[in-house]
């Protein structure tokens, strides 16, 4: 381990002992955790994607899940388990790599089911933008920290403002919200939720872009 990844998460568990967050922030967080998130973007795009028959659609719902939510819950479980993460929103960036790893690797694994199943182009595309956010924050934890809270719901309202705008603006709306609930908590300094929200928005914003290509 780097030094500076030391001093870095000691700034962080430093800032995260002095909060006294308030009972909304904790709220927040446990309302727009990222896999509820994940699960909300994928439940209205595989029911809202047209061209599909009932059944192809219910499949394509189901493996989603178990791809996009299931498989990184699961990792997240196991590596609490293993005693290889500290809590379950990983406060140290250090610790965040693996779980990353895991993570990109089931929604990979997801990308190739769906395409397998024979999923419309746009429900193809919203995996694929996932992915892209993901690795932005991927990448930019090996620099700094950003807030995977703030990520996911600034790229789910993005997406779903293209999809079925009603829940892109209850996203859109959130997203501040639960920024300033990573912070109030001491999850993260205002430097990394306003990162994971722009790393978040240019990940759902390449659903667009795959689109027009």
């Amino acid at each position: 381990m780097a030094p500076q990844d030391s001093l870095a998460d000691d700034v962080d568990v430093r800032r995260l002992e002095r909060a006294r967050p308030h009972r909304a922030s904790e709220l927040l967080t446990a309302i727009f955790d990222p896999p509820w998130v994940v699960a909300l973007v994928w439940v209205v795009a595989s029911l809202t994607v047209p061209g599909i028959t009932w059944p192809h659609r219910l499949t394509l719902l189901a493996v989603g899940l178990i791809c996009l939510v299931g498989g990184p819950y699961s990792a997240l479980i196991a590596f609490l388990r293993a005693g290889r993460l500290g809590d379950r929103q990983v406060v140290r960036r250090r610790e965040r790599h693996r779980l990353y790893a895991a993570i990109v690797a089931w929604v990979v694994v997801g990308m190739l089911a769906v395409v397998a199943l024979g999923a419309p182009r746009p429900l193809a595309r919203v995996v694929i933008a996932m992915l892209i956010g993901l690795v932005l924050v991927v990448v930019a934890n090996l620099i700094t920290k950003a807030s995977f809270h703030t990520a996911a719901c600034a790229g789910a309202a993005v997406i779903l403002s293209m999809l079925w705008w009603p829940a892109g603006v209850i996203l859109g709306v959130a997203t501040p919200d639960v920024a300033w609930a990573r912070w109030d908590e001491g999850r993260h300094s205002v430097g990394q939720v306003v990162l994971g929200g722009v790393l978040g928005a240019v990940g759902g914003a390449s659903f667009a872009l795959l689109g027009a290509s």
